[in-house]
């Protein structure tokens, strides 16, 4: 039973025939992203950039499956493609943490960064693609949900247009 679950963990990571302190040093890498990014988030009141309620619940396991994506990308083979796609997740964590110690009334700074991180996560998901389709798969609800938060975001935001009576 114990050989069941060890290959079905090295499956999910991808960990292969890579050295246990590989590993490791990837489990390591992904738990210090996903540390970082709830320090951020707990540094400010809550915000609609990651939305309370219903919604929320959404963030965290979305931010995990990201992680874990990252985490079968560095037990992947060493090669151009695998580092360009290491880079792309990187940014993507950087841009996470920034859209969350953003002040809310920087509206176009919180634009810009989400925007970036969009980007980075289309680029990513792309870049994962030439390494490992399982980990580019992985990135598709983390994408889907950052648009839905900034939508939710952006209307939370915006001021109530009250109609006038002339």
């Amino acid at each position: 039973m114990l050989g069941q679950i060890s290959g079905k963990v090295q499956n999910l990571i991808n960990s292969g025939d890579r050295p246990a302190g590989h590993v490791v040093e990837g489990a390591l890498i992904c738990a210090g992203a996903l540390l970082l990014a709830a320090l951020a988030a707990s540094r400010r009141p809550a915000r609609p950039v990651a939305p309370n309620g219903p919604f929320g619940v959404l963030w965290r396991p979305a931010a995990l499956v990201l992680a874990l994506s990252g985490l079968r990308i560095w037990n992947a083979p060493e090669s151009r493609e695998r580092t360009r796609a290491l880079e792309l997740w990187t940014a993507v964590q950087a841009l996470g943490v920034a859209a969350r110690l953003i002040n809310p009334r920087r509206r176009s700074a919180q634009f810009v960064t989400a925007a970036a991180a969009l980007g980075a996560g289309v680029g990513y998901a792309t870049a994962a693609k030439q390494v490992d389709s399982n980990a580019a798969a992985m990135v598709s609800p983390y994408l889907g949900w950052t648009n839905v938060a900034g939508l939710l975001a952006h209307r939370a935001s915006a001021p109530v247009e009250t109609p006038t009576i002339h």
